[in-house]
């Protein structure tokens, strides 16, 4: 199974072996992509899922904490009122109980093997600025350097909304794919961007380069991403 609904949880049959077979199946797809370095969008994918268990294990407890009690008996000796709990676990909510309290460490287990891996590639990752940076860093470009080739992106930071969300961003649009040799330097790709498109004459510029190999769409490039939007909102 290569990806998970984001309601498997309740979705379908509600068995514990059902979902105990469906999460381990799919978490065994998601270790052969880690295990080839593919972080995405598995990763985030996890993150999803694990944060939904969490959200449907505080809300559950809310639920019981501010449920309606009724008065059960009186303990004369403690002067005190027994009260008892009018909303009570079902049939239902007990195996989605057992579900979650299954795939929570699992999910966690996973999730922190693909955080290793984010790690370990963003502290591979130098992270330069090309030329002087300018005082407007909402809009500008980013080269993904890999050995000898230079991938050069163009960059948006802005507040983007969704449906249930609004979050500060990046919006990336690839430009084009350059070979690096030693006549060609990156302060000459950033005059050359400049002078081919007006929109941008004095553009905030920066690099990300790696000298390891791994898969560009999956890996690198959210990686880098992640680094530069975590530089500019430094910055804001």
């Amino acid at each position: 199974m290569d990806t998970l609904n984001s309601n498997w949880l309740t979705e379908g049959w509600v068995d514990f072996e059902y979902k105990k077979y469906q999460l381990l199946a799919y978490l065994s797809k998601v270790k052969q992509r880690f295990d080839n370095a593919f972080l995405y969008p598995q990763l985030s994918d996890l993150v999803m899922h694990y944060n939904q268990l969490m959200h449907f294990k505080n809300e559950k407890t809310l639920l019981i904490e501010n449920s309606p009690k009724e008065l059960k008996a009186v303990d004369l000796k403690k002067m005190k009122l027994l009260y008892e709990q009018i909303v009570k676990d079902d049939e239902f909510m007990r195996e989605i109980e057992d579900i979650v309290e299954f795939a929570t460490p699992k999910l966690k287990a996973s999730l922190e093997e693909g955080k290793e891996i984010f790690d370990f590639v963003a502290d591979n990752m130098q992270f330069d600025v090309i030329g002087i940076l300018p005082l407007y860093k909402e809009e500008g470009y980013f080269f993904l350097g890999i050995k000898k080739s230079c991938f050069i992106y163009q960059y948006h930071h802005g507040v983007f909304h969704t449906a249930n969300d609004t979050y500060k961003g990046l919006n990336v649009h690839f430009v084009r794919q350059e070979n690096m040799s030693s006549s060609i330097s990156y302060e000459n790709l950033k005059l050359n961007l400049i002078k081919e498109r007006r929109e941008l004459p004095n553009p905030a510029t920066y690099l990300l380069h790696s000298e390891l190999q791994f898969p560009l769409d999956e890996t690198l490039l959210p990686v880098a991403k992640r680094i530069l939007l975590r530089e500019l909102s430094k910055a804001a």
